[in-house]
């Protein structure tokens, strides 16, 4: 669907929600009612907290489920114009007994999960009627959407949710992909990072591991073996 625009006041509202309503029919805009087709209720359950409060649950349940402390490493980014914000660099990991390190990666995994198209959909519609554009070429209707919600399934549910809801307090205008993506990256940070240690430490565990294990039964029963045989089975 193509829309059109005035130079000056960007497009018109209504042929905003025009594209919006098209490609949304049939579907709820709330959070439930877009993913009441996932059957491992994951991206229902992420959709029910915020970013930062299920970024707090991941970690709580690596020493509740999976044996582990962790620690965030954060350091404050003060970027020009807009306000300072916490990047999460590294995690320290400390293992207790039993620990599972497979399992915390697969919780971490889990919190990582994308929306439907469907409800990507719908917050991209939400968004396209509460801000204008910068040219008349820049929204192109449904190829515009689809094409973010291709690039948005890469990011967990949450973190699209929010990153898309509070844009237009950030800016009057559409986001180029650029802008999203920076934020997108910024949100998910503290899970990716989580993910990024968890491999590594496993990674590690790995390599640590002895190829070859020496058994003293098995080098004794070898013993006997060679001491019971004589030379002449050996000629």
């Amino acid at each position: 669907m193509q829309l059109t625009s005035s130079p000056n006041t960007g497009a018109p509202k209504a042929e905003q929600s025009a594209a919006g309503k098209q490609l949304a029919a049939g579907s709820s805009h709330s959070e439930r009612g877009c993913v009441t087709s996932q059957s491992d209720g994951v991206v229902a359950r992420l959709l029910e907290a915020d970013t930062s409060a299920n970024d707090q649950a991941v970690e709580a349940s690596l020493t509740r489920r999976h044996g582990l402390q962790v620690r965030a490493i954060r350091e404050a980014r003060y970027p020009q114009g807009e306000r300072s914000y916490l990047v999460t660099t590294g995690y320290d990991i400390a293992e207790q007994d039993g620990a599972d390190l497979e399992g915390a990666l697969d919780t971490v995994k889990l919190a990582q999960t994308p929306a439907p198209e469907k409800a990507l959909i719908g917050w991209l519609a939400e968004l396209s009627v509460q801000v204008a554009y910068r040219a008349q070429t820049e929204f192109n209707g449904e190829l515009t959407l689809r094409v973010y919600a291709r690039n948005l399934a890469d990011y967990p549910a949450d973190v699209v949710r929010d990153t898309l809801r509070e844009w237009p307090g950030v800016s009057k205008w559409w986001p180029t992909w650029h802008e999203l993506k920076e934020r997108l990256d910024r949100k998910r940070q503290r899970r990716r990072r989580l993910e990024i240690e968890l491999m590594k430490r496993i990674r590690e565990g790995r390599k640590a591991e002895p190829d070859h294990v020496y058994d003293p039964n098995i080098a004794k029963g070898l013993e006997d073996l060679l001491a019971s045989i004589k030379p002449k089975d050996m000629s």
